[in-house]
């Protein structure tokens, strides 16, 4: 396999460049654009997109306009609960000292997705900025034992 590899980059390495950086002549026949209408309907609607709700939100978060921004998050993250909102949303809670919204929506993530440990770790930073340093400690060893058993269960079947 090795070998392979070796004679693959010794290729790679010969190649001329120069080639790509050459300009392309090429007739090119402008048409006119269909109408927007045919596009938008056959256009698939995964593509990801930023929202105007979104934009403002984030506006509103760096201005440090919380109250405002929270309005818009919590919007959002009923429709797509994304690892991006659910980290805006949090942080602005903290930030205007809504700690008990804070907990629910870190105790709603942790239920949906169990075998993530930053969500504990989220849980436990959010109780040492309330002073509950025991409850931020247990969270925390939690979160280290899932980690430490990972690592055993990899490491075991490699």
């Amino acid at each position: 396999m090795p070998k392979y590899v070796l004679l693959l980059a010794c290729f790679l390495l010969s190649l001329d460049y120069s080639i790509a950086q050459q300009p392309i002549e090429a007739d090119i026949e402008i048409i006119d654009a269909p109408p927007r209408d045919s596009i938008t309907k056959n256009t698939p609607t995964f593509l990801p997109t930023t929202s105007q709700e979104e934009l403002l939100a984030n506006q509103y978060y760096q201005n440090k306009e919380y109250d405002k921004a929270i309005e818009l998050y919590e919007k959002l993250y009923e429709k797509n609960t994304t690892t991006y909102l659910y980290n805006l949303l949090l942080s602005s809670y903290i930030e205007i000292k809504e700690y008990k919204k804070a907990e629910k929506i870190i105790q709603r993530r942790i239920k949906k997705q169990a075998d993530k440990p930053n969500y504990q770790v989220d849980l436990g930073y959010l109780y040492k900025i309330m002073g509950q340093e025991a409850e931020a400690q247990t969270q925390y060893e939690k979160t280290s034992f899932q980690v430490d058993l990972r690592y055993v269960l990899y490491h075991r079947f490699e």
